[in-house]
């Protein structure tokens, strides 16, 4: 992340500076914000936890961020990846289309 992100993204818990909140709340929120991208970055998307038995892990949309850097750059829940033509789904047709974007960079 770019550092503003990360002042961004870790100032979320200063808003209940300005909006009055129990404690609760801006525990959780706090606990969210600092814990959940661990397992976003952990390249797993399902944990056993016994026998066959799995929860959700990281989401895979990240994951392909990480093997492939050049797509997948925001969320899967907001769409700017799809309408910048940097969204990668996980099939070859788009590995292709990210590799393809390498070529065309390496040559200018």
């Amino acid at each position: 992340m770019h550092p503003l992100e990360h002042v961004l993204y870790l100032s979320v818990p200063f808003l209940f500076l300005v909006i009055p909140a129990n404690p609760y709340p801006v525990t959780l929120a706090t606990t969210y914000f600092l814990l959940s991208p661990a397992a976003s970055h952990s390249g797993f998307d399902r944990f056993v936890v016994a026998g066959s038995r799995t929860v959700a892990g990281g989401d895979r949309f990240h994951t392909l961020h990480h093997r492939y850097f050049e797509c997948n750059y925001g969320t899967a829940l907001i769409p700017l990846d799809k309408w910048l033509g940097t969204f990668h789904d996980g099939s070859d047709a788009a590995t292709e289309m990210v590799k393809e974007r390498r070529r065309r960079l390496a040559a200018r």
